[in-house]
């Protein structure tokens, strides 16, 4: 399963670099947008990390390489694909800020990639092969 969520976490990584790109080269992208999804990103990020730190009493050795992608990736760039397909001005802002949280989760998990896939290590957490 792992090797399945990083081809299409990248896939979709590029697809919203590349709706983001049309959103700057046609100037509906705005700071606040770039704030949201940030925001969005490291909520996101953190509540993995507290899942962990918190609750998991055990962990699989590649969950984190599923969990982390698909969740910082693979579903906002879903929601914001399926957003953008509507005409609504809002619904469309709210596309962008899920664009944004994708890319910005995809350089978080690999300026941190550390700390995101060692995750049960880092905490302690006993890990099942």
């Amino acid at each position: 399963m792992v090797f399945i969520a990083f081809p299409i976490a990248l896939l979709l990584f590029i697809i919203s670099f590349i709706n983001i790109y049309t959103y700057l080269k046609s100037r509906q992208i705005f700071v606040k947008y770039l704030i949201l999804g940030s925001l969005l990103s490291v909520l996101i990020y953190f509540s993995i990390f507290l899942y962990y730190y918190s609750f998991a009493g055990v962990a699989y050795a590649l969950g984190t390489g599923f969990i982390f992608p698909f969740y910082m990736i693979i579903i906002p760039v879903v929601i914001g694909l399926i957003l953008k397909a509507y005409s609504n001005k809002l619904i469309n802002s709210i596309a962008v800020i899920f664009f944004v949280s994708a890319i910005l989760s995809g350089i978080l998990m690999f300026v941190f990639s550390k700390y995101t896939f060692g995750l049960p290590e880092y905490f302690g957490i006993p890990v099942y092969y």
